[in-house]
């Protein structure tokens, strides 16, 4: 998808998301009436509501989930080494 491509109607929601899809190659795929990200690794994924009450609270919790995967492919400039635990 483009530069131009909006995931999400919500600017703070969408940011989080282009991010994570184009730079940690999550995938975004809708799943009833919201959507999934879903990991790499494809041991997890993150739902993403269509209509979150507070989008910069939604925002902060995607980001926060993704840094919980276990390859770390999420915002942190630090992955974690493999096979240990954290």
């Amino acid at each position: 998808m483009g530069k131009g491509h909006r995931y999400h109607d919500k600017p703070d929601v969408d940011k989080v998301i282009k991010k994570l899809v184009d730079e940690h190659g999550w995938r975004y795929i809708e799943a009833g009436h919201g959507y999934r990200l879903l990991c790499p690794c494809g041991d997890d994924y993150i739902e993403v509501s269509s209509t979150p009450r507070n989008p910069s609270t939604h925002a902060r919790q995607i980001k926060r989930k993704s840094q919980q995967c276990p390859d770390r492919h999420e915002l942190s400039p630090h992955p974690r080494a493999k096979g240990r635990p954290s």
